[in-house]
């Protein structure tokens, strides 16, 4: 027999689940929205819009790996957390790998394009369980765990301004109880775009400026970029009988994204951003809606999301989530983050996080070595470390003080 212990623990871990990611309450494998990024997540997540060449972007919108191949060539990101520290269940945790290779074509009039391939992996480990008999012996144990495999294709096409679109598929297993029960399966598909503008140069362009807006040697940089992209399209998923499915999570992501930098060049022409501040805002709608007799209905077109209100203002309400959020990058080394998400079910969750890395640190030493073997790592190697947190108020909340660490090896410019 199962204890009370066992029941306890596996009834409590996915209540808590539906009830801490807010509108996914009403939907099966609610994990599916836990976000991996150590990086991204000190902005709240808000990453449907403003492009990064952090390996996890894809998660956020599958759009961001066509950027990622404008961008960079290969990028391995690891992650994880210990989900739901308030509960102390040590073994709780949530691990994230992600793959991504990409290639930008030959920048001409006839090869403007980016390509971007890649993979992420994610397990909510549940913890150890025990089965026991009617006198309390031990007789089995297992690990109930929920995993699932996303493979992504991303495109950009790149003018003075750029358009990106991806697409991914995911293979979902959920396996809350001992042997093959409780155990079920599922496929889903995200998509996603990007449009990011350059005002600056858009400004140029229109009144024929040519490239005279320069201060000095520092050439001031601002874009605008507008995201939207649907997560776990598909039916459902079932634990019992294949006829009777529990619906995913199916969410719209909507938002938009300010970018302002200076940028510049050393002295051996390699280009340098000393200062990138960035901006962005979204509006999450859980799709699914719950009718009479529990029958199952999806809302079209964008939901129950107002653009003005839960984007543009970053006000968000009982069925749509906003997330917003802000950073400071310096010399291409280190970035700080601030951010909030609310609404959706969930109370005000405040994300706070910094990322380290060596890039502009390289840039900056480059000229001082001759080595060929180390100028080409010092040109083409970047390594990234990530921190990220939630907070809350209440100290006994699910989510606060949850930790999201992590590092990336990428390398661009090949």
């Amino acid at each position: 027999m199962l204890p009370r212990t066992l029941l306890f623990i596996t009834v409590s871990l996915l209540l808590i689940a539906n009830v801490v990611l807010g509108q996914a309450g009403s939907s099966a494998v609610p994990f599916l929205r836990i976000q991996p990024s150590p990086s991204l997540n000190g902005m709240a997540g808000s990453y449907t819009a403003l492009p990064t060449d952090d390996a996890f972007g894809r998660f956020y919108n599958p759009a961001q790996l066509g950027h990622f191949g404008s961008m960079d060539n290969l990028a391995f990101h690891t992650a994880n957390v210990d989900w739901l520290p308030q509960f102390n269940f040590n073994d709780l945790i949530l691990e994230s790998e992600a793959l991504a290779l990409g290639y930008r074509f030959k920048k001409d009039y006839l090869h403007p394009f980016s390509i971007g391939l890649g993979y992420i992996n994610t397990l909510l480990n549940l913890g150890h369980q025990t089965i026991t008999d009617e006198s309390g012996n031990v007789i089995n144990t297992f690990e109930p765990r929920e995993w699932y495999n996303a493979y992504t294709l991303g495109l950009q096409y790149t003018s003075w301004f750029s358009i990106s679109a991806g697409y991914t598929f995911k293979s979902v297993v959920s396996k809350v109880g001992p042997y093959n029960a409780g155990k079920a399966k599922a496929n889903a598909i995200d998509f996603g775009f990007i449009f990011n503008l350059p005002l600056i140069t858009a400004y140029e362009k229109l009144f024929n400026f040519g490239d005279t807006i320069e201060y000095s040697k520092l050439r001031p940089t601002l874009n605008l970029s507008i995201g939207y992209s649907k997560h776990n399209l598909r039916d459902g998923i079932s634990y019992t009988d294949t006829y009777l499915k529990e619906p995913l999570p199916r969410q719209l992501k909507l938002g938009y994204g300010l970018r302002f930098g200076l940028s510049t060049e050393l002295i051996n022409g390699t280009p340098l951003k000393p200062i990138l501040v960035s901006w962005s805002s979204e509006a999450n709608d859980i799709l699914l809606r719950r009718g009479r007799n529990l029958k199952n209905s999806y809302q079209d077109n964008i939901g129950d999301i107002q653009i003005i209100k839960n984007i543009v203002l970053s006000e968000s309400n009982d069925l749509v989530e906003n997330r917003h959020g802000y950073n400071f990058q310096f010399l291409e080394i280190l970035t700080f983050s601030k951010g909030q998400f609310q609404g959706g079910g969930f109370v005000k969750i405040k994300t706070s996080g910094y990322r380290i890395q060596v890039q502009g640190f390289f840039k900056l030493i480059r000229p001082h070595f001759e080595n060929s073997m180390v100028q080409f790592l010092l040109k083409h190697l970047n390594i990234t470390y990530s921190s990220s947190k939630y907070t809350q108020k209440q100290p006994s909340h699910p989510l606060n003080n949850t930790k999201f660490k992590g590092f990336m090896v990428s390398f661009h410019g090949l």
